[in-house]
């Protein structure tokens, strides 16, 4: 993940888990219990089980992807007519929080993909979701416990174990396989819970920034510790047991980077580049390498 790429929602593309293109209509979801589009029709079914690109782990603890292990989060505007680009609607942050307080997994994800994407699209939606009681729900998210919810089948871990193998499957077999389990949908939802804070800081971080441009006074400083929901985000690169949620931790903690935070981020991507996980070492080395350019960067600048 380059510097450059910061401004976009992480390094991957949003797709269904029938490889579609996830389409702005889907982005303009209401917080309001009824899901609708910008058109005002209802989300059908097939919209709610969008893969948001997370890894989903078996219940034998491997990482499953079946098409890409190392895919991540990133919103992909291209192709998008002016129609298709509207704004939603002004948000209530108690809307969102009853909505991702939902006790229904994909009803849950829809609330989470509508956090991620109107955080990216900023405005003042985005700044509303600068509120405590957002924060502390997605917390609450990355903290539910996901121990007692049905995995994927045996059926489909081995069906998706021969496609990363590269073995020809049958499409009725292929499409048994894609259908997450209520597992990996709350573990997913963990995933996203953790793009959300991680967009949401960002906002704040502009939104300080633009302030500090526009003021004769003395600007506003904050460390990483000022971040809300940034302790979550730590705790889970550091600790958790998943480890596609580990990864998706590093790349957050990424996001929100810049100098003043290398002596926080640092330490935590070199130490995860020793884990155990395959991925989580390549997530967590590309972190640690694009932090030191961007401090090579900073000194060039601050010499001028």
């Amino acid at each position: 993940m380059i510097a450059e790429q910061k401004n976009v929602a992480f390094n991957g593309n949003q797709t269904s888990l029938e490889g579609e293109t996830v389409s702005a209509e889907q982005k303009n979801i209401a917080f309001n219990g009824n899901q609708t589009n910008l058109e005002g029709e209802t989300v059908i079914a097939e919209q709610k089980n969008v893969a948001f690109n997370g890894n989903q782990t078996s219940l034998e603890g491997e990482t499953v992807s079946a098409e890409q292990k190392n895919v991540a989060f990133k919103a992909s505007t291209e192709n998008l007519n002016a129609n298709q680009q509207a704004k939603p609607s002004e948000i209530n942050p108690k809307d969102v929080v009853n909505s991702l307080k939902s006790q229904n997994p994909n009803e849950q994800s829809m609330a989470l993909f509508a956090t991620v994407m109107i955080a990216q699209e900023g405005g003042s939606n985005a700044r509303k979701l600068v509120n405590k009681e957002v924060v502390n729900s997605l917390i609450e998210i990355l903290h539910t416990d996901t121990s007692s919810l049905a995995g994927p089948t045996p059926a489909q871990i081995k069906v998706r174990k021969a496609v990363m193998e590269g073995k020809d499957v049958p499409a009725d077999q292929l499409e048994l396989a894609k259908v997450p389990s209520p597992m990996e949908i709350a573990e997913q939802n963990k995933q996203f819970a953790l793009y959300s804070i991680a967009m949401i800081d960002g906002v704040m971080m502009k939104e300080i920034d633009k302030k500090n441009e526009n003021s004769k006074d003395q600007k506003i400083e904050i460390a990483i510790s000022d971040l809300p929901g940034i302790d979550a985000v730590v705790e889970t690169a550091k600790s958790n047991k998943n480890p596609a949620l580990r990864a998706t931790a590093l790349e957050a903690l990424f996001y929100v980077a810049k100098p003043e935070f290398a002596p926080v981020l640092k330490p935590i991507f070199e130490s995860s580049q020793n884990d155990d996980d395959i991925n989580v070492s390549l997530v967590a080395r590309e972190a640690a390498s694009s932090l030191d350019n961007m401090l090579k960067e900073d000194s060039k600048a601050n010499k001028k």
